[in-house]
């Protein structure tokens, strides 16, 4: 058990980052109308912890973090971060009356107030929230088996002073111990068993800061339906550069089946040449948001299936972003 303990803090360490306190939204903040982007970070470092390296203490800290890196990459693992912020964000205009505004796909070089205030400037509000350990390991009393940790800062701060609004760490381990994976199991299919645990982590810490933090009645572990309005959505720009995910919906999204797709246009029996050559990059978008198979929709604009919502997304010059969400109730 200490082992594994040393193993996660090296990865926290390399991360770069640590806990925050926690700081709750003053109950009289108006939010109403106020423009909110989202931010961006480079994905972090993932400790891929395995029993034959931790044996080796520092190096073997090391051996994890580059095994676990290559794995984010080669089986595209996405940062759970993007799927927190942008359903927080929605939220917060459904609730709150925060207008969304696109963060334009920029990255921020560091989580200090002053880089994120001059990366994206003219906004009043800043959705930051950062992961700063993730990674799986052992079970020290069954190495064959192994469990999921992960931990992000969440933090609203006010765009133009930086501010602290409201803030959180989340902490999780979204794997039920009796009935914990081997690793060939969450390795399986390009990762799509670790995916879902991440997708599992990322809406219990959504969970817990609207429920902790930002006053907002959580509808993600609640079964009320839900309906959200047309709006705007920030989220990263897929472009032709990106690499592109393998599609494993069912496990990587299991809300993305929730609910059926809203259109918002009627859909040809073919999909045209131009639509097939951006349809991987209109798909990358949607993974990312935790959303399930993207459809085409005319006009080089393509709808997915978000669980309680359905988000367009528009490809105009070999790039694609979110435009904005459509109606879905569950009761229909």
């Amino acid at each position: 058990m200490k082992r594994s303990l040393i193993m996660a803090a090296i990865a926290m360490l390399l991360a770069g980052c640590a806990p925050v306190s926690t700081k709750s939204i003053n109950a009289a903040q108006d939010l109403q109308g106020k423009k909110l982007i989202v931010t961006n970070h480079a994905i972090p470092d993932f400790s891929a912890n395995t029993a034959g390296k931790a044996m080796f203490g520092l190096v073997g800290g090391l051996a994890m973090i580059s095994s676990g890196n290559e794995l984010v990459r080669t089986d595209e693992i996405p940062d759970p971060a993007v799927r927190i912020g942008n359903r927080l964000a929605n939220d917060l205009a459904q609730n709150q009356g925060v207008t969304l505004v696109p963060s334009s796909g920029l990255v921020a070089p560091s989580g200090s107030s002053a880089d994120l205030i001059k990366t994206y400037p003219g906004a009043d509000l800043l959705l930051d929230v950062k992961t700063y350990a993730w990674s799986y390991m052992y079970y020290p009393t069954k190495w064959a088996t192994y469990h999921v940790f992960y931990a992000a800062n969440i933090r609203l701060l006010d765009g133009k002073t930086g501010d602290v609004i409201a803030q959180q760490t989340c902490k999780t381990d979204p794997v039920d111990p009796n009935n914990a994976p081997s690793l060939d199991e969450l390795r399986a299919n390009q990762g799509a068993l670790l995916k879902k645990f991440f997708v599992q982590a990322a809406d219990t810490c959504v969970s817990n800061a609207e429920q902790q933090i930002l006053n907002l009645a959580s509808h993600y572990k609640a079964g009320a339906p839900q309906v959200v309005e047309t709006q705007s959505i920030a989220t990263p720009v897929s472009t032709v550069n990106t690499a592109q995910p393998t599609l494993a919906e069912a496990a990587a999204s299991p809300q993305a089946s929730a609910a059926p797709v809203t259109q918002v246009a009627s859909m040809s029996s073919s999909t045209s040449q131009a639509d097939t050559a951006v349809l991987p990059l209109a798909q990358n978008v949607a993974t990312q948001m935790g959303c399930g198979t993207v459809q085409p929709n005319g006009d080089s604009t393509f709808v997915a299936s978000c669980g309680t919502y359905s988000v367009v997304i528009g490809c105009d010059g070999g790039q694609c972003r979110p435009m904005h969400t459509v109606n879905v109730k569950n009761d229909e």
